[in-house]
C-alpha cells in the first residue's frame, strides 16, 4: 500500500510540522483486505484544498487520522471507530531533519502557509547533498556545524562562515580571515602583556563564493588565525602556585 505523510511548512520560523505515516486509503484497503479507512486519498486532499494555516491543517490531520481504524477480521474496532485518536506530529527545523522523517515515503504532500491546498513534494529537493571532502577531510556544512564541538582545523562550507558573519557586524573580514563580531572570551597576550578579546575565527583555504572552503581556527585575537594566549583560569592557578 502507498505510504504517505503530510507536512505543513511555516515560513515565519522555518519549521515543518510532519504528520504520522498513513498506509493506503479506503480504495487500497478494500482491494487488499487490510485495515479499514473511511475515505480515499483524493477525498482527504480535497479536505486540504482550502487549508493555508496551521490551525486548519491540524483539524484536517485529525480528521484524516480518525478515518483509519484497526480491524479484527475486517471489522473496525468499536473503540477506534467512535473515538478521535490523537495525531502523532513531529516538528523539525531543517531539510536534514525533514528528510530523515519523510525520505522513504512513497508520497509526501506539502501545505505551505498562506497557499491553499496540498501539493506533492519532490523529496529529491530536500535530500542531503553528498559530503564535500577537502585535503582528505570532510567539509562540515551548516546543518552539522556546532561551535560546542568544532575543533581548530575543521573544514567548513561557505554557508557556515556566511551565517557567522551575518550574526553581527564582523570584527574582522579580510583576505586573511573572517571573525565573528561578538567576543568569545578574553586572554592574556604574552607578547604585549595585555588582556585582549578573542573571536570565533575562520580562514579561507579554497574555492570561490558561494562554494568557498574555510578552516575553523578556534577563538583567536583580532586579525589572527592561531589560538594563543592564557586564559584567566590559567593565570589564577599560576598565582595560587606562586603564593604557596
Amino acid at each position: 500500500m502507498t505510504r504517505r505523510k503530510v507536512i505543513f511548512w511555516n515560513d515565519l520560523n522555518d519549521s515543518y510540522i510532519v504528520s504520522e505515516e498513513y498506509n493506503g486509503d479506503k480504495a487500497e484497503m478494500e482491494r487488499f483486505g487490510l485495515g479499514a479507512c473511511d475515505h480515499t486519498w483524493p477525498e482527504f486532499m480535497e479536505a486540504m484544498s482550502s487549508v493555508s494555516n496551521l490551525a486548519d491543517f491540524l483539524k484536517v490531520i485529525s480528521y484524516i487520522t480518525a478515518s483509519y481504524h484497526a480491524t479484527v477480521n475486517g471489522v473496525p474496532l468499536p473503540e477506534q471507530a467512535n473515538n478521535l485518536p490523537g495525531s502523532r506530529l513531529n516538528v523539525v527545523h531543517s531539510h536534514k531533519e525533514l528528510y530523515n522523517l519523510v525520505g522513504d515515503m512513497d508520497e509526501v504532500w506539502e501545505v505551505k502557509r498562506n497557499i491553499p491546498g496540498a501539493h506533492l513534494l519532490d523529496v529529491s529537493t530536500i535530500a542531503p547533498k553528498p559530503k564535500q571532502v577537502w585535503d582528505g577531510k570532510e567539509v562540515i556544512d551548516e546543518d552539522d556545524f556546532d561551535y560546542a564541538t568544532a575543533k581548530p582545523g575543521d573544514f567548513v562550507t561557505q554557508a557556515v562562515v556566511d551565517n557567522a558573519m551575518d550574526c553581527l557586524p564582523p570584527v574582522c573580514m579580510s583576505t586573511r580571515c573572517s571573525q565573528m563580531g561578538e567576543p568569545y572570551s578574553s586572554k592574556l597576550d604574552e607578547k604585549t602583556g595585555e588582556w585582549r578579546s578573542t573571536y570565533a575565527t575562520f580562514r579561507k583555504v579554497g574555492g570561490e563564493w558561494p562554494n568557498g572552503i574555510w578552516e575553523y581556527c578556534g577563538h583567536c585575537f583580532w586579525g589572527e588565525t592561531v589560538e594563543r594566549g592564557k586564559e584567566m583560569a590559567h593565570i589564577q592557578n599560576l598565582l595560587a602556585t606562586i603564593e604557596r
